[in-house]
């Protein structure tokens, strides 16, 4: 089984897989819906992937999506997130508390969308020519975006990661959240792994 890293932290279960082309031929990892609701191959694929963590973590019955676009796994009160990125796809669950998961490749051109996702006070202090910054900010504020909030956040106007070295060393750093709702600041988990950046928050 291609699973490359299992988190446990803080309440949250999370699930990496590597997966590649041809893996989900079998029909014992396949699923009747997915042919029915995504067409392009590589949806498929990392909907196949995902389906398969869930299989491993025990979630039998898949999961599926409310109007908000938010999945859940139906049959179950535990909060979910996913995400994938590359060959990479990950599952978050946690049985009491809303998480959000992000995975990102290094190697995606993230300074050339900065002014997409950094704020203002970010803009002053990060490196743009160092992707693993540009990378970590991305995947913190993408899983800081996942989570329920009273209206749609901006990642470059609603958002600021503060990137402490000393708490970055021990692998979490701080996000904060502006005119989304009530203003919170909340604790991102990360990690670095096989040339990807994985972070995950809780609210």
């Amino acid at each position: 089984m291609p699973i490359i890293k299992e988190i446990l932290n803080e309440g949250n279960r999370i699930v990496v897989w590597q997966f590649h082309d041809g893996e989900f031929e079998s029909p014992a990892l396949q699923h009747e819906s997915i042919s029915d609701s995504v067409a392009h191959p590589k949806r498929i694929l990392e909907r196949q992937a995902v389906l398969a963590i869930l299989k491993y973590m025990g979630f039998a019955n898949g999961y599926s999506y409310t109007p908000e676009s938010r999945p859940f796994i139906p049959g179950s009160n535990q909060h979910i997130s996913i995400s994938h990125s590359g060959s990479v796809a990950v599952v978050a669950v946690n049985k009491s508390t809303p998480v959000g998961v992000d995975v990102e490749q290094l190697d995606r051109p993230f300074d050339r969308v900065a002014k997409k996702f950094l704020s203002k006070e970010e803009h002053l202090v990060v490196n743009v020519h160092d992707k693993s910054e540009l990378a970590l900010i991305w995947c913190v504020k993408e899983a800081t975006y996942k989570l329920p909030w009273a209206k749609p956040c901006s990642l470059a106007d609603d958002m600021v990661v503060t990137l402490d070295r000393k708490q970055m060393e021990s692998g979490w750093c701080r996000v904060k959240v502006r005119n989304c709702g009530s203003v919170a600041e909340l604790k991102a988990n990360f990690t670095f792994n096989g040339g990807y950046c994985l972070a995950w928050v809780n609210r």
